[in-house]
């Protein structure tokens, strides 16, 4: 993900209206800076953020997330995506 277009889940969800409320107006903020604790490394995160009513979704760097910190791997059985 670069600072020059949105990542493919960021064009996916900005390509609809808002799921909460239908706006069509939204924000894309490239990379948002999260401190986990102080003086540690900063992970980025990219948002989109609908305009009308300020619903949110993150999308994180998620390589550079797993590199930084201790995680798991947690496998669910596959369905039809949640819509």
């Amino acid at each position: 993900m670069n600072a020059q277009s949105p990542s493919p889940a960021a064009q996916n969800l900005a390509s609809r209206p808002c799921r909460l409320c239908g706006g069509v107006e939204l924000s894309w903020f490239p990379s948002v800076s999260f401190v986990q604790v102080e003086g540690s490394s900063s992970n980025y995160f990219e948002l989109v953020v609908c305009r009308s009513c300020g619903h949110t979704d993150m999308f994180v760097q998620l390589q550079q997330l797993e590199r930084l910190n201790p995680h798991a791997v947690l496998r669910v059985a596959p369905t039809s995506p949640h819509r």
